[in-house]
């Protein structure tokens, strides 16, 4: 699993530094702060809050999720190709029932906690094909309840992972690292 994420990691890396992309100044100036090897690099800090920022952009309702991610991962120095995997959660055949959920999730948050002051955007509708009604304020309090809830449980889950990962592979690693520093022949 590690050889097929580096291979893909380092095939994307340098399709953004291929000289035709470097010579557009302002695509290049762009692209000049996604070549840091920091977000690029799988580790437990960056892949757990990378994890996190791309659960939280799927579940937003909005168009270009993985810009908006990777924006965010390049302000908090998070995982840049795993956020970008994560906003797939929400593709084109997952969207609608997605969007369901949230909007029954926030309308059982709405009717547990007596959130009046919702009203100004209760605004009806239906949605096409299903013929469900849907409220837009309780789909607003889906989507932030959903994408908060998402966001946060995503570190506890990579820290247990990497906790449950065997550690023989890690070391065999940086045995053999340290092997080939010492001789130089092998």
């Amino acid at each position: 699993m590690q050889q097929f994420y580096s291979k893909l990691v380092r095939k994307s890396y340098r399709t953004l530094r291929h000289p035709r992309i470097r010579k557009v100044n302002w695509l290049n100036r762009i692209v000049l702060k996604l070549f840091k090897r920091d977000l690029w690099r799988p580790c437990m800090k960056t892949i757990s809050l990378g994890l996190s920022l791309g659960l939280f952009c799927s579940m937003l309702p909005v168009p270009m999720q993985m810009i908006f991610a990777a924006i965010l991962c390049l302000v908090f120095r998070a995982n840049i190709p795993i956020s970008l995997a994560a906003c797939w959660v929400s593709n084109p055949l997952t969207q609608i029932p997605l969007w369901m959920f949230q909007e029954g999730i926030g309308a059982s948050i709405r009717d547990t906690l007596h959130l009046g002051w919702l009203d100004f955007i209760s605004i009806q509708g239906t949605i096409p094909f299903f013929e469900k009604e849907v409220n837009l304020a309780n789909f607003a309090v889906g989507v932030g309840v959903t994408s908060i809830s998402l966001a946060i449980l995503a570190f506890p889950a990579v820290w247990t992972f990497y906790a449950l990962v065997p550690k023989r592979y890690l070391q065999y690693r940086a045995n053999k690292s340290s092997h080939t520093a010492d001789n130089p022949d092998v």
